[in-house]
């Protein structure tokens, strides 16, 4: 069953943000083709809160995503149907530039970074699919281990153009797809899209166009990607000033954001939304449910210096963690940390 599942004081205010900016009688009673259109200029928290308004809304808005996420893979393959079973039984995902052109729905910028995340287990498979089937060839490859990419969660790239474009797909030193993700320089690329799920990590500050920058060293290729988000509209923060978490009563108010939590993908922080299980066959369901790529998510701190609430002045290190989960009609439930796991 499809589901949209986010923390109750998000699910308020995007009710509240979708009455406010939009005719919902005159928006419910338009024909499916004419929703889609005027979807199209809405904001995210507009989505999340028709979402959220009433059970057919929640229909609505999950065919809007799936309808955007089939549409953006038509630009790369003929066979839409075809890359998104792969990208399920390989338990491979999109993020990066791409992915957050799709989900910032006021972004005026388009991203032709198509970065694919591949399991340890699955990278292969997804390679020779699209050398396969999409005629593909490998202009770059780099599998040595260094620090750096011991760092970033990835041990493999190969760069592949085929006729339609260029995709980066990276192999995870782990048995999910998602270890990479949190090493993103920023918090606004903590998101990615499968075959059937989007989430969306820290989706109050991609509301607000603002992100917080990792706490570690960065080098100059990291820092010119920093300056441009800061080109395309984005307000990128210094861990040491999250203005976004202030407060002057020094009360803890993270929304996800504090230097201290752990986070997981799935985590009632984000915004998870399943758009693809709804229209699958019990079959695809169960595969999907059972498919080895997908036992296996990410949890992480982010770290840095906290807010003004003096119990968390000091900085924590980012950390990032393999976790075994499991599969709950679609979404993601975490179980503890495995110790040991050679992804950890």
């Amino acid at each position: 069953m499809s589901r949209v599942i986010l923390h109750a004081e998000l699910r308020a205010s995007a009710v509240l943000h979708f009455c406010h900016h939009v005719n919902v009688q005159s928006f419910l009673r338009s024909s499916l083709v004419e929703k889609m259109v005027s979807m199209e200029a809405w904001d995210l928290l507009c989505i999340i809160g028709l979402a959220t308004f009433t059970p057919e809304g929640q229909r609505i808005a999950l065919q809007f995503w799936q309808h955007i996420w089939r549409r953006e893979l038509e630009q790369v393959t003929d066979n839409v149907d075809g890359f998104l079973q792969t990208m399920r039984v390989t338990g491979t995902c999109l993020s990066g530039g791409k992915c957050l052109s799709l989900l910032d729905r006021t972004s005026h910028w388009q991203s032709h970074d198509w970065d694919f995340y591949c399991p340890h287990e699955g990278f292969d498979n997804f390679c020779l699919y699209v050398i396969d089937q999409l005629g593909g060839s490998t202009i770059e490859h780099d599998c040595v281990e260094t620090e750096t990419y011991h760092d970033a969660g990835f041990c493999e790239r190969r760069r592949m153009r085929t006729c339609a474009g260029v995709f980066d797909v990276l192999r995870s030193r782990s048995s999910s797809a998602l270890l990479p993700i949190p090493h993103f320089h920023s918090t606004i690329l903590v998101n990615f899209i499968s075959a059937d799920t989007l989430c969306i990590a820290y989706p109050w500050a991609l509301h607000a166009r603002e992100g917080v920058i990792q706490t570690r060293p960065l080098d100059n290729t990291t820092r010119a990607a920093v300056d441009k988000y800061i080109a395309r509209g984005y307000r990128m923060l210094e861990s040491t000033n999250l203005a976004c978490d202030r407060n002057v009563e020094a009360i803890c108010r993270p929304r996800g954001h504090c230097a201290r939590n752990v986070r997981y993908f799935g985590d009632i922080n984000c915004i998870t939304v399943n758009f693809g299980l709804a229209s699958s066959s019990s079959a695809e369901i169960h595969q999907y449910a059972m498919a080895p790529a997908f036992k296996w998510s990410v949890a992480w701190i982010w770290g840095g210096h906290q807010c003004s609430n003096r119990d968390c002045a000091l900085k924590v290190d980012h950390c990032v963690h393999t976790i075994l989960t499991t599969a709950d009609s679609g979404l993601l439930a975490a179980y503890p940390v495995v110790a040991g796991h050679t992804g950890i």
